[in-house]
């Protein structure tokens, strides 16, 4: 336990996860991930002191409702970017910063609402080797990811940003 407790320490310091197949390295990217955003979401609540969701129960069904919607979101360290998100696809494209220039289509995406404008999503680059869970909080402009990137290779990276949202409109 000990040993597997090193390892997502690694994991989560960008590291790469020796002794792990694949899948596993995927899982504890996954749930690395998941935790994260989850912290996320807990510091925005507790900001707001609020619980939106009142006595129902949010996050267990997924929604479409990010559908037709184009985001516009900068990270300090990483430069600006815009996702699309139409049909259950998901684009991105890179206009500043290191990234500028890449892009990325086509992607099947998940998302689940979280609170009022409060969105948990993900989706899967199989080609690029990533895996990428966002939070979205669309009421306060604030989102984080946590990316599993170049997973079962010798570039693998685990990368957990926040960033500001500066526009989210329809397509």
């Amino acid at each position: 336990m000990r040993a597997m407790w090193r390892q997502e320490r690694a994991n989560a310091s960008g590291e790469r996860l020796s002794g792990f197949g694949p899948v596993a390295k995927i899982l504890v990217g996954a749930l690395t991930a998941q935790f994260a955003c989850s912290i996320c979401l807990a510091q925005s609540l507790d900001s707001q002191n609020e619980k939106p969701w009142g006595d129902r129960k949010v996050g267990h069904t997924l929604t479409d409702a990010l559908d037709g919607k184009r985001l516009n979101y900068t990270y300090e360290e990483m430069g600006t970017v815009i996702v699309q998100l139409d049909g259950g696809k998901l684009g991105f494209e890179w206009i500043d910063g290191p990234l500028k220039g890449q892009s990325g289509h086509g992607f099947d995406y998940r998302a689940r609402q979280l609170g009022e404008k409060q969105f948990f999503v993900n989706w899967h680059e199989p080609e690029a080797r990533g895996f990428v869970t966002l939070y979205l909080d669309l009421k306060s402009g604030f989102a984080c990811s946590s990316v599993l990137a170049g997973y079962a290779t010798e570039a693998e990276q685990a990368l957990f940003h926040s960033a500001s949202i500066n526009s989210v409109n329809e397509l």
